[in-house]
């Protein structure tokens, strides 16, 4: 995917600066150019600026006045105001009025490239605050979703853990919400403010791989390493590092971890000194705690975090009571990321939701619904809006009486449209080469696809 350039707008009546400017920065980017304020009024309000470097003296509509529009148009553009020699008392108030900086002409091309990265870097810090803050916010209030008391168990067991800043170990099956729960440990603690970052161990990664990620490495610790990098434990510092498959973790970085907590230090690889940092970590696990230290997997340490400390999340599959409340939430926040209108969800597909044994869990449950809601053409979710594996391999299929859920014709429909749909996505949707791997005409697939309405 194309990185988007940060924009920059210069606004100058002199086409020798503006030429300039677009010469020093075209390269990093995307630079709009003005000649008056009013042209940079039109084009701050129909392009997503980033940065303005405006000139004060211009005729007609002065950089003043037009400082005051932008600011209008978009509070947050970061804007540096060019000037020369004796317009540096009106630089000034223009900064009273929010302009950033000021530059004096003739610039120096080295300040405009710094000041310009300066810029961007602060833009893009006050985003990442403020995505953080606004997670933050919706994780503060949020819960596990269900009616069981294992569920119930576990948001009272959250709850508790955000007030203590210690670490904390939960464990659950592949698929079981286990980053969520620590994110709403997270988001419910004192360090909500600050940084939560994740790392899912890979298994089989070699232990020099996995340290230098989590300390980080100093300049020459391996080959390539041509300046000093932080790891993830520094990089989270005041907020919290959350580490899933720790049964992924060789024995001495276990070690290396829970020596970091203790000590509140630890040392880049290759690096002769260690670095003081103050991060809340939360590990995960796929299986009991205890039957994998005493298989030798974890080290025997992990068994002090005690049931004080360590979450147990139960398979979706023993708590099916709680599909109902956990589907309507995770339709709720599908739609709204996805910029879907709300939909409601059918009797029979939430039948046949909780008659489902979900061997992937929550993951599982979510990745259907997500699926189901981008496919579903009303505004109710239908049961054939879910995959044949839910509807087919689900105790409903024994159970329903309910003979338009599970005729022939209906599955045989879905079958149809699944496989069909399948196969253009593999052919990048186009027709001659579906039609072929189908083994149809072009023709009888077309009148397939409007038949069927495979969108």
């Amino acid at each position: 995917m194309t990185q988007i350039k940060p924009a920059v707008l210069v606004v100058d009546d002199e086409s020798s600066i503006r030429e300039s400017f677009s010469l020093i920065l075209a390269d990093d980017y995307s630079v709009f150019l003005a000649a008056t304020g009013e042209a940079a009024v039109k084009k701050a309000a129909d392009q997503k600026i980033d940065i303005v470097f405006l000139d004060i003296r211009m005729p007609g509509m002065d950089g003043i006045e037009t400082l005051k529009r932008l600011k209008d148009i978009n509070s947050s553009m970061e804007v540096v105001m060019v000037t020369a020699v004796n317009d540096v008392a009106q630089a000034s108030q223009a900064m009273l009025l929010g302009a950033n900086n000021y530059i004096v002409k003739p610039f120096d091309v080295d300040q405009i490239i710094s000041m310009t990265k300066g810029l961007i870097k602060k833009r893009r810090n006050k985003e990442e605050f403020r995505q953080i803050m606004a997670r933050a916010k919706s994780f503060e209030s949020g819960s596990l979703a269900g009616i069981s008391s294992q569920a119930k168990k576990t948001s009272q067991q959250i709850e508790s853990l955000a007030k203590i800043d210690e670490p904390v170990l939960i464990a659950g099956a592949c698929g079981t919400e286990k980053e969520l729960a620590a994110r709403l440990i997270h988001a419910k603690s004192p360090r909500r403010a600050f940084l939560f970052k994740e790392f899912d161990v890979p298994s089989g990664a070699d232990s020099s791989s996995i340290y230098s990620t989590l300390f980080g490495s100093s300049k020459g610790a391996f080959v390539g390493a041509l300046s000093s990098g932080k790891g993830l434990l520094e990089r989270a510092s005041a907020g919290t590092l959350f580490i899933n498959n720790l049964q992924n973790l060789p024995k001495n970085i276990q070690e290396d971890l829970l020596a970091a907590i203790k000590e509140k230090m630890s040392r880049k690889q290759g690096a002769a000194a260690g670095f003081g940092h103050d991060t809340r970590i939360i590990f995960a696990c796929d299986r009991d705690p205890k039957a994998l230290i005493a298989e030798g997997v974890l080290i025997p340490d992990f068994d002090l975090f005690g049931t004080d400390r360590t979450i147990v999340l139960t398979d979706l599959s023993e708590r099916l009571q709680d599909i109902a409340a956990l589907s309507s939430q995770l339709i709720e926040e599908c739609t709204a990321s996805n910029s879907l209108d709300n939909k409601d969800i059918s009797d029979k597909a939430m039948a046949a939701l909780q008659n489902y044994g979900w061997p992937g869990n929550y993951v599982q449950l979510k990745n259907v619904l997500s699926g189901a809601l981008l496919r579903s053409p009303s505004g109710e979710l239908a049961a054939l809006d879910l995959p044949l594996s839910v509807l087919c391999q689900g105790a409903s299929l024994h159970d329903t009486k309910d003979k338009t859920l599970l005729s022939y014709n209906s599955l045989a429909e879905r079958f149809e449209k699944d496989f069909i749909f399948r196969v253009l996505k593999r052919s990048d949707f186009d027709l001659d080469s579906a039609s072929d791997l189908l083994g149809m005409t072009k023709a009888s697939l077309s009148s397939k696809i409007e038949t069927l309405e495979i969108k």
